[in-house]
C-alpha cells in the first residue's frame, strides 16, 4: 500500500508539460543478467540495468522470482514487505550511522538538466521491517559520475551541497510506501548524474525508535543500521517544451507594388493551430536594428509602406496551448 505523504514539497507554478522520465528504468524491472538467482550489488556488478553502487557498497534487489528466499518478495532478510510500488521488484539500501558505512544508488540521467528550469524528483520508500533505527533520505545531483573505487570509507560526500535535497524529518512507515517529493531549480547548467541515499551533510538525521517500531518483524533487529526499500524514480522536467509548434509559414520575401500579388507580409499559421489571440506580438526590424513595424493583432499584415529595398528582420511571438512561442527570421522586401 502507498502513503502518499510528499516529505518534502516547494511551491512552484509549472504544468507538468514534458512527460519524460530522465530516470531510465527508475521502477528497476529491468535486468542485467537472470538477477532470479543473483540479487545484491557488488563491485563492476549491477543486477539492475542503468543502475550502480558505490565504492563496493552492496545494495540488494528484491524480486518475486528471486531463487534466494533471503531476497524474494515479500519476504526478505530485513523483514516483510508485502509488494513493490509498482511492479515485481524493488531496492535496498542500508542509511547507516555507522561512520564508514552507508549504501547509495547511482544511475546516469537520460540527458543533462538545464539551469533554471524546475523538475520534480519523486521515489517511493519503506523503512525495513526490523530496523530500529530511522533516517532522513533524499538525493543528490552531480555533474560527473562516481568512479567506482574501492575505499575502507563507503560513504560518498556530494561535491556541493547546493545540488543535494534530504527529507527533513525521518521516514518510520514500514508497512507502507512513502512518497518523498522534491521540486527544484538547478543553479548550474549540465547535471546528469542521480544519487539516492542519506548524505553526511548538516541535514542528516538519525533516529533511534521503540521496538513497537518494528512492525511485527520475526527478523532480529539491528540497532546500528537504517535499512529502506526504495521504488519508483522518476524526475520530470515540469517548464520543458518538447512539444512540437503547430505549422507556421514565415515567407521568406514580398513585394509590396500594388499588383494584388504578394504586396503583403504576415505569418501564416494552420487552421489547427490553438493561439491565443491576446498574446501575439510581431515585431519588424530594419538592418540598423531600428523597430519600424509593430503589431499585437493576427490579422494585421506588415505592408511595407515607404519602406526600401532590402533586408528586414522580424520578431514573431506568442503563445499556443498555454506555451510561449518565439520565433525570428528575414524578410527580403522586393519591388
Amino acid at each position: 500500500m502507498r502513503s502518499f505523504i510528499i516529505i518534502v514539497f516547494l511551491t512552484c507554478a509549472c504544468i507538468l508539460q514534458a512527460q519524460v522520465n530522465l530516470v531510465r528504468n527508475g521502477g528497476f524491472e529491468e535486468e542485467t543478467t537472470d538477477t532470479c538467482g543473483a540479487n545484491s550489488f557488488y563491485h563492476y556488478y549491477c543486477p539492475i540495468r542503468y543502475w550502480y553502487e558505490h565504492q563496493g557498497e552492496t545494495p540488494d534487489y528484491f524480486k518475486n522470482c528471486s531463487h534466494e528466499i533471503w531476497s524474494y518478495l515479500p519476504n526478505n532478510s530485513w523483514g516483510y514487505q508485502n509488494d513493490a510500488s509498482t511492479g515485481s521488484s524493488y531496492v535496498g539500501i542500508g542509511t547507516s550511522s555507522r561512520d564508514n558505512v552507508a549504501e547509495y544508488l547511482m544511475t546516469e540521467l537520460v540527458s543533462p538538466l538545464h539551469a533554471a528550469y524546475s523538475y520534480q524528483f519523486t521515489m517511493f520508500v519503506s523503512r525495513a521491517d526490523n530496523s530500529i533505527l530511522a533516517s532522513n533520505i533524499g538525493f543528490c545531483l552531480e555533474h560527473d559520475s562516481i568512479p567506482r573505487i574501492e575505499s575502507l570509507d563507503y560513504n560518498y560526500f556530494p561535491t556541493t551541497t547546493a545540488f543535494t535535497y534530504q527529507s527533513d524529518t525521518v521516514i518510520k512507515d514500514c508497512d507502507n510506501w512513502t512518497k518523498f517529493q522534491y521540486i527544484f531549480s538547478p543553479t548550474s547548467e549540465g547535471l546528469q548524474h542521480l544519487v539516492i541515499g542519506n548524505f553526511r551533510t548538516s541535514s542528516r538525521i538519525f533516529e533511534l525508535l521503540p521496538s513497537s517500531s518494528r512492525c511485527g518483524s520475526t527478523v532480529p533487529p539491528n540497532d546500528m543500521d537504517s535499512y529502506y526499500l526504495i521504488d519508483d524514480v522518476s524526475l520530470y522536467c515540469l517548464d520543458c517544451d518538447t512539444s512540437s509548434p503547430c505549422p507556421i509559414a514565415t515567407p521568406d520575401a514580398f513585394t509590396p507594388n500594388a499588383d494584388g500579388i504578394n504586396d503583403a507580409w504576415q505569418p501564416l499559421f494552420s487552421n489547427d493551430c490553438m493561439l491565443d489571440s491576446t498574446s501575439y506580438l510581431l515585431h519588424i526590424f530594419d538592418r540598423w536594428g531600428n523597430l519600424i513595424f509593430s503589431s499585437n493583432s493576427f490579422n494585421e499584415p506588415w505592408k511595407g509602406n515607404n519602406a526600401p529595398l532590402g533586408t528586414y528582420v522580424f520578431y514573431l511571438q506568442y503563445d499556443e496551448k498555454g506555451i510561449t512561442r518565439k520565433k525570428q527570421g528575414s524578410i527580403e522586401l522586393l519591388r
